[in-house]
């Protein structure tokens, strides 16, 4: 999912489930996992590199 100002056709472009709105993308998402599982918001993701440990 991302939430950005990009078009949503570009965004989908890439593979990627575009939102209107950070609480509603949260929301979709807990909706989709199990209750006990976590999320990431990455404010900054273009000026992020995600390392997974």
């Amino acid at each position: 999912m991302l939430v950005s100002a990009l078009d949503e056709e570009f965004v989908r472009a890439l593979l990627l489930h575009p939102q209107p709105d950070l609480q509603t993308a949260i929301d979709r998402a807990l909706a989709k996992l199990p209750r006990d599982a976590r999320i990431g918001v990455m404010p900054a993701a273009d000026a992020t590199m995600a390392v997974l440990l």
